[in-house]
């Protein structure tokens, strides 16, 4: 299998993430050239469940610090 270089990709997946916290960009591996499938701003598009439940909230916390230390609040 083909693999293409990451870095023709990286210019217009931080287009996208301008202004969010997470974004994962995915990509095709087409014959010659990448060809743009999907974006999710959230990690596990925000359904992923938690173990233990608690884990939400602790993490949620320090997503709320970082974009207050990063003024984005």
């Amino acid at each position: 299998m083909r693999r293409f270089c990451g870095r023709c990709c990286a210019p217009p997946t931080k287009a996208l993430g301008q202004g969010h916290d997470f974004v994962r960009v995915d990509f095709y591996d087409v014959p010659g050239q990448p060809l743009f499938g999907e974006y999710c701003l959230y990690p596990g598009s925000g359904l992923d469940p938690f173990d233990p439940v608690g884990l939400d909230d602790m993490l949620g916390e320090k997503w709320r610090a970082a974009r207050a230390a990063l003024g984005r609040d």
